[in-house]
């Protein structure tokens, strides 16, 4: 974020007040500019007044691009940019992190993408979020999020359309649980850091033992994989599918509270 003067305020201008919302005359402390009336309101927090840097935009958009190539790369042709990968997680959990009020902007680029990509780009933003909160050291947050982006990468190498399925038989549920076979085979072929690749292995495990594709029980699921699991399960609830409503975060929360994970 990049402080601004009161003169640079601009009409369309997207404005953080730097003050906790409920000490301004507006509904968050980010705003964007509509009016001159808007102007004159946020004149009085000069000082506290900060806008996006555009070459942090500008990164953001570039990563998120890389990202949906390389998703579509592996459904046309099986072949990532490991390395390229690599520095789009890192360019967007580095978004995240300096400034979370901006969030807003990473769902408006996404918005027009398919549901598979955006519910993978919330979960990023999501285990970025999470991953500031317990304070986790850097060096193991980038493979951290980029398992969590990678992590359903084999849902596109499957032979089977689930999709618009509202319950699945036991072929389907057989063909859906070698997603993460074939996913961390396509992504060990093109040089994934095998930190990255045990994550993914275990995303769909549960301490009970009645996850798969391996039956693991508690320590033997890494932490990672289980903390995947458990924000995974809340981006898939809170998000609209063909078959139900999405649900509200209080009931999602309640509902993966018994979950098993």
């Amino acid at each position: 974020m990049k402080k601004v003067e009161s003169n640079q305020l601009k009409k369309g201008m997207q404005v953080r007040v730097n003050k906790h919302w409920l000490k301004t005359p507006f509904l968050t402390s980010k705003v964007k500019i509509k009016s001159e009336q808007d102007k004159y309101k946020l004149k009085q927090f000069e000082g506290a007044l900060y806008v996006s840097e555009e070459k942090s935009i500008t990164e953001l958009g570039k990563g998120l691009s890389i990202l949906k190539v390389a998703v579509e790369d592996c459904k046309q042709s099986q072949v990532l940019d490991n390395k390229s990968i690599t520095k789009a997680v890192a360019n967007i959990v580095l978004f995240v992190l300096n400034d979370a009020s901006q969030l807003g902007v990473i769902y408006e680029k996404i918005s027009e993408d398919s549901q598979t990509f955006r519910e993978s780009v919330r979960l990023l933003v999501l285990i970025a979020l999470f991953s500031k909160e317990i304070r986790l050291r850097k060096d193991k947050l980038i493979p951290f999020a980029k398992s969590a982006f990678l992590k359903d990468i084999g849902m596109s190498l499957i032979n089977f359309d689930y999709k618009h399925e509202k319950q699945l038989s036991a072929k389907g549920l057989k063909s859906i649980h070698e997603h993460v076979e074939l996913g961390c085979k396509a992504l060990i072929s093109q040089g994934v850091e095998q930190n990255v690749i045990k994550i993914i292995k275990c995303h769909h495990e549960n301490c009970d033992g009645s996850g798969y594709p391996y039956g693991l029980i508690k320590s033997e699921i890494p932490l990672e994989a289980r903390i995947i699991r458990i924000i995974d399960t809340y981006v898939a609830l809170t998000s609209k599918r063909h078959y139900r409503e999405e649900f509200s975060r209080v009931n999602a929360i309640e509902t993966i509270y018994h979950w098993p994970c």
